[in-house]
């Protein structure tokens, strides 16, 4: 439901629809949302509200994918 939250938001940015994206909203540091985009992990929708492109933790948030350097290992 988060994706098509989104959407609307994007198609028509209203008080109705910020209210609706609501529960799929974290804050972050102004230095912490520089760094990951770039570092390619958030991409900017509009004024202040960026799209996570990373994996996400129920219980921790937002992380940064790690590759365990098995997996290469064929």
């Amino acid at each position: 439901d988060g994706p098509s939250r989104l959407e609307q938001w994007r198609t028509r940015p209203h008080r109705d629809t910020w209210r609706r994206l609501q529960p799929y909203v974290v804050n972050l540091y102004l230095w912490e949302a520089r760094r990951f985009e770039e570092e390619g992990w958030i991409e900017r929708i509009s004024q202040g509200l960026c799209c996570w492109r990373g994996p996400y933790d129920l219980q921790r948030g937002l992380r940064r994918a790690h590759y365990d350097p098995s997996d290469l290992i064929c």
